[in-house]
């Protein structure tokens, strides 16, 4: 439904980042990882859901980078829900966060998460253990979030256990 929304072809993976476009959520990171996403996963999309005074300078990198087709800015929504339903994959490239909201979200939803582990979001990925919940990555890090995602998108049992872990802890 969302795809048919965007006017995009199935099949496509869903790459969603949700929140407000400030430079501390770190969103231009997940734009600039896209090309090297999109090398190993050409179907691969992703879909920014905010609005905020980086709109102008994630639009200019999208123009730069050619990633008119793979990349939507879809500004202000207030069905983060189903957004995040949509997804198969969810990223929090933040580079500051209070308690992620729209990581325990996707947690819940069964969502395989690509996230750094700053502020309150890693107590909500677990990054002090062994076993984090999420696919973790530095901040700032193009590269770290296209490996990540690419790990998520080509699936597996672990990815199912630890999606299963994950909305367990977010219950809890």
């Amino acid at each position: 439904l969302l795809l048919h929304e965007l006017n995009w072809s199935e099949p496509s993976q869903v790459i969603m980042c949700v929140g407000n476009l400030l430079a501390c959520k770190g969103h231009r990171f997940a734009v600039e990882a896209m090309p090297k996403i999109l090398q190993r996963h050409p179907h691969a999309k992703l879909v920014i859901a905010g609005e905020g005074k980086e709109r102008n300078d994630l639009e200019r990198i999208i123009n730069t980078l050619h990633l008119h087709d793979s990349v939507k800015l879809l500004g202000f929504r207030s069905d983060a829900t189903r957004l995040l339903s949509a997804a198969d994959v969810v990223v929090q490239p933040s580079l500051s966060e209070a308690l992620s909201l729209v990581a325990i979200e996707s947690q819940m939803l069964l969502k395989p998460l690509v996230a750094t582990a700053v502020g309150g979001l890693s107590e909500v990925v677990h990054a002090d253990l062994e076993a984090p919940l999420a696919e973790l990555i530095r901040p700032e890090s193009s590269d770290d979030i296209a490996r990540a995602v690419n790990v998520i998108l080509l699936g597996g049992a672990e990815l199912q256990w630890r999606c299963q872990r994950a909305k367990a802890a977010a219950h809890d």
